[in-house]
């Protein structure tokens, strides 16, 4: 490659090489710079996912406590519903109501057939 004068700065070196050097040291620089701001985005990265996944945590042990009053409530009402049919068949059933009170139709006994009808069923 042929230089011209002009590519020589005051001191007779080359702007070229002066400019790889700059080059170089805005590399090594943007390097060490690229390298703590992976380092850092990393940590921060680290970070979310544990604060994620104590999140997560807290809110299974929630889930799991929730289920666990809600079926030991579920159980306790059902118990309470059994006991009040139980002490209702005693009184209300007895007497002829139904849940909303009204009176259940009383069921005739059954009644021998006549000689007639008897007569009618075997033919």
């Amino acid at each position: 490659m042929v230089k011209r004068k002009d590519q020589y700065n005051s001191t007779g070196s080359s702007i070229d090489a002066m400019m790889e050097t700059i080059d170089e040291t805005k590399e090594a620089t943007t390097s060490s710079e690229t390298d703590q701001l992976t380092q850092q985005i990393q940590q921060e990265l680290e970070e979310e996912n544990r604060r994620n996944d104590n999140t997560l945590a807290y809110f299974k042990q929630r889930v799991k406590e929730e289920e666990e009053r809600h079926s030991k409530q579920h159980r306790l009402l059902e118990a309470r519903l059994l006991q009040a049919i139980t002490q209702t068949e005693g009184s209300a059933a007895h007497s002829d109501y139904w849940l909303n009170n009204r009176k259940i139709p009383k069921k005739e006994e059954p009644r021998k057939p006549a000689k007639e009808e008897e007569t009618l069923i075997r033919s």
